[in-house]
């Protein structure tokens, strides 16, 4: 995403006393702050120079007026957001929680997922970020929910493409829609028959960039038909992780399993499945919790799968 160097002027209107005036020029100042600019004052009318979002091209600066002031709370909860968003680690909540945030399958679309929130929160932006086993499942669309309209204005959705996930920050116009209850939508195309989690972290934040929730859920997509080909372990997701992970597997035919995992000593941590199991697609969750139902050290740990005569291992990362 490029960022463009522009500069703009704000112009407060109106009748303001000392106070409310000071409260929109420190919205001004944060907003130059953030986009790693400065600001200077000639009369009512301000000058902000600035590194500004260029948003698909269609550049967000170019949307806006010389009143400003009615705005300024909107593009802040943007660009707090799309700033974090730099960090690919700014979604990763504290630890594992179900939140207001939750996943679902679509109707009738085996590859289609639905995020959705309780109606009830009250937001200005978010961070999220979706992980997905790349091997098995390659992003065919995402699709922000008229949550994010706000009239004739650019929509502040924008995502970032990386290896095995997707990186979203978005912000709500103050005069945007009514809670809908839908966030966005997700549809991917399987590159194999295999039953695979999708794993979404999130984080909410008010109009202040504070953060009001943060939270983790997941769901196991099937792209499978019918029997699979072969014997097959997908990736821990997520992974690295300090919540729960879910791994993945396929049977060709009725086999012994066998689902371990092993610290970097090769000691067993935990047996998470241990049964003759019937042809098709699983998956199965680790708490992180050794045999002794204790949360396991930081580090690096491995998942065998054993069915039959084939063995596969893994590798995931646990971190606080």
């Amino acid at each position: 995403m490029d960022k463009i160097l522009r500069e703009q002027k704000f112009q407060l209107t109106g009748a303001c006393s000392d106070a409310s005036c000071l409260v929109q020029v420190g919205q001004l100042m944060a907003v130059s702050k953030m986009m790693g600019g400065t600001i200077s004052k000639i009369g009512n009318t301000y000058t902000v120079q600035a590194r500004v979002i260029d948003v698909e091209r269609g550049v967000i600066e170019t949307e806006v007026s010389q009143d400003f002031t009615g705005t300024i709370e909107d593009l802040s909860g943007f660009i707090y957001s799309w700033n974090r968003a730099d960090n690919p680690k700014s979604a990763k909540s504290g630890g594992y929680q179900e939140g207001p945030v939750s996943l679902e399958a679509a109707p009738g679309e085996k590859l289609k997922l639905i995020a959705r929130i309780s109606p009830e929160i009250i937001f200005a932006s978010m961070d999220a970020e979706i992980e997905y086993d790349q091997s098995l499942l390659k992003v065919k669309a995402l699709e922000a929910s008229d949550l994010w309209q706000g009239g004739d204005k650019p929509q502040l959705f924008l995502s970032k493409q990386q290896e095995g996930r997707t990186v979203i920050s978005a912000a709500k116009w103050q005069e945007g829609q009514e809670p809908s209850g839908q966030l966005f939508s997700m549809s991917f195309e399987g590159n194999k028959a295999s039953q695979t989690p999708v794993a979404l972290s999130y984080r909410l934040y008010n109009d202040q960039g504070a953060e009001i929730c943060s939270g983790n859920t997941a769901l196991t997509l099937n792209a499978g038909l019918g029997i699979p080909g072969g014997f097959f372990l997908g990736r821990a997701a997520p992974n690295p992780s300090n919540r729960p992970v879910a791994v993945s597997y396929q049977l060709p035919r009725q086999a012994r399993v066998k689902l371990e995992v092993y610290n970097i000593a090769g000691q067993q941590v935990a047996t998470l499945v241990d049964a003759e199991q019937p042809a098709g697609y699983y998956s199965q969750t680790w708490d992180l919790k050794d045999r002794g139902r204790n949360r396991v050290a930081n580090g690096i740990y491995f998942y065998q799968l054993s069915a039959g005569e084939y063995r596969s291992v893994g590798k995931m990362v646990v971190i606080r």
